[in-house]
């Protein structure tokens, strides 16, 4: 059956019809220049294969086959973009807290990709909102079905280990993926009632963060931060870690971490200022990503607060 299966795979194969229709011409060239004519009659098929020139079949067969090719190509580029990173290709997504941290970093470029090019970026700070969409355009392209499809590979190879009350909020999930591609190849058609479902977001974020090797990590991250905050002296009278670092990493993240200063005389803040560049330098050579670091003075304590309550997702590391 997979000799047949195989040997039909051949012959409806359009390049195997244009190497076919190629070596036809190229035969019927050499049967018409160089063979006797009454020895070249007996090869001739007759019918259309009569009325078309050599040449027309070579040129038909070499369009088929580099079309095939091409096709092809463009397929394998395609396909390419959908298949599950080579870091999950292991059989080591044996749960759900490991399926959840697989999808966390495309999702986590596509919320950044959103932040940083989407309709509503600068909506909720002093930064004004992008009126000129064009590079969005270009990054729901580029940036967000990519991620999708790998998003949505993951869901398909390993839904069994989805719980069965979060099922439907990935089936969700599933059928916005689709109806955004479908949006982003003809913009005219209008995928309101497939949003981005924001549980499904919830769902996994909450399922990283008690990811018990992603909350070592942390913790080692967090040890290495309080020790120098004591060698460098920084007056340092409270210090988060912030937004996606609580969830996972992955080779492009960076961490945020928002810390209050006892400083009160602009050169005391400079001083900081200096001992924190260094902090950032040290922290890049250890953990081989960057950190940001958001510092506020004592005179801003209120205004640190309130920047902390409205973080969605914080931790205290000093």
């Amino acid at each position: 059956m997979n000799r047949l299966r195989k040997f039909t795979s051949i012959i409806f194969n359009p390049k195997f019809f244009g190497i076919l229709s190629f070596v036809y011409g190229l035969l019927s060239f050499i049967r018409d220049e160089f063979l006797p004519l009454d020895m070249a009659e007996k090869f001739r098929l007759g019918g259309m294969f009569n009325t078309i020139d050599w040449y027309w079949w070579v040129i038909v067969g070499v369009v088929i086959w580099a079309m095939s090719v091409a096709w092809v190509s463009a397929k394998h580029r395609n396909e390419s973009k959908t298949q599950i990173p080579d870091h999950y290709k292991k059989d080591d997504i044996t749960n759900f807290t490991q399926l959840a941290r697989a999808i966390w970093e495309p999702l986590s470029k596509n919320g950044k990709a959103f932040m940083s090019f989407g309709p509503n970026s600068g909506a909720e700070s002093a930064a004004p909102i992008r009126w000129d969409l064009k590079i969005w355009e270009e990054a729901k392209k580029d940036i967000i079905v990519p991620n999708n499809r790998i998003i949505k590979s993951l869901i398909e190879k390993y839904f069994h280990l989805v719980p069965f009350e979060f099922k439907s909020v990935f089936e969700q999930m599933l059928a916005h993926i689709y109806a955004f591609e479908k949006h982003v190849e003809n913009p005219e058609l209008d995928y309101r009632d497939h949003r981005f479902p924001d549980e499904f977001a919830r769902i996994i974020d909450n399922a990283c963060m008690k990811d018990e090797k992603h909350q070592a990590d942390l913790t080692k991250i967090e040890s290495w931060m309080v020790k120098k905050i004591r060698k460098f002296e920084l007056r340092v009278l409270a210090g988060f870690i912030g937004g996606s670092a609580l969830r996972g990493f992955y080779n492009e993240a960076d961490i945020d971490i928002f810390i209050l200063l006892n400083d009160k005389t602009p050169d005391e803040i400079k001083m900081s200022g200096r001992k924190l560049d260094v902090f950032k330098q040290e922290f890049l050579s250890n953990f081989g990503r960057k950190v940001h670091i958001v510092a506020f003075s004592s005179a801003e304590e209120t205004g640190f607060y309130e920047f902390l309550e409205a973080l969605s997702q914080k931790k205290k590391f000093f």
